[in-house]
């Protein structure tokens, strides 16, 4: 998953963005990017960057009207994109439907025949950070002493299942004279096989921001990871110690 999907030079951009957009944008039956699984707000946006791309472009190639704030402008649309696209693409490589030349146009090569990926012998480590109102980020590194999130290079992502369940409350203390620390007790506990939490989701990032219903506000979330090979699954790796954080 190392290789750029995404064109840097401005010119190739220019015409993989316009190129991959018409593909998404072809009229089925099924719609193009309903063939190669994209949900509608999802291509909805990748057709938003080609717009502001196609708007922003001709007035940084003409000197005319070239300024510092166009050129700016150019890198962000190809920054952002790249960065929006890569989940994205790596979905659309996993498609069942995708020919020989949507790979063309996507810059999507396939894997060789005679590549295989071992075991992967580790487990996640990383937690789980409340940032807004029933969102949380998810971040995981390949060992426990490791500064900056990362993926396993033998994984095709990250696995996460968890569930949603009310804080624990403190039980109110009793007239004593002896101080005591409150009693922390709760009427439900997460569960201890990581199969049996009842929502599941899969990134291709070690870094990514998950939103969660509005009624989570205010809870508490459980979670197991582990790094999945998705074309072999008997290759995943074995879960994580339990992860926890408050809602906001």
């Amino acid at each position: 998953m190392g290789e750029r999907r995404v064109p840097k030079r401005d010119d190739d951009f220019n015409s993989y963005i316009q190129n991959t957009t018409a593909v998404l944008a072809a009229v089925g039956p099924p719609l193009g990017y309903v063939r190669l699984g994209l949900s509608l707000e999802e291509f909805t946006e990748w057709d938003r960057y080609a717009n502001d791309w196609k708007a922003v472009f001709p007035r940084y190639t003409d000197l005319n009207t070239r300024t510092k704030t166009i050129k700016d402008e150019k890198n962000i649309i190809k920054q952002y994109f790249t960065e929006f696209s890569a989940q994205l693409l790596t979905r659309i490589s996993a498609s069942p439907n995708l020919s020989l030349g949507d790979r063309n146009t996507f810059n999507l090569p396939e894997r060789a025949k005679g590549t295989k990926r071992g075991k992967i012998t580790d487990v996640p480590y990383g937690v789980l950070e409340p940032v807004a109102m029933a969102t949380v980020n998810v971040r995981m590194r390949m060992t426990h002493d490791a500064k900056r999130s990362s993926m396993n290079p033998l994984s095709d992502g990250l696995e996460l299942r968890w569930i949603i369940l009310d804080n624990p409350v403190a039980a109110p203390k009793l007239a004593d004279p002896t101080p005591v620390d409150p009693v922390v007790v709760t009427s439900t506990v997460p569960p201890s096989d990581p199969m049996e939490m009842p929502n599941t989701l899969t990134s291709t990032k070690a870094l990514f921001r998950h939103s969660l219903p509005a009624s989570a506000s205010g809870k508490r979330m459980f979670a197991y990871a582990r790094w999945v090979n998705q074309s072999n699954p008997a290759n995943n790796g074995e879960w994580s110690a339990l992860l926890q954080t408050n809602i906001l």
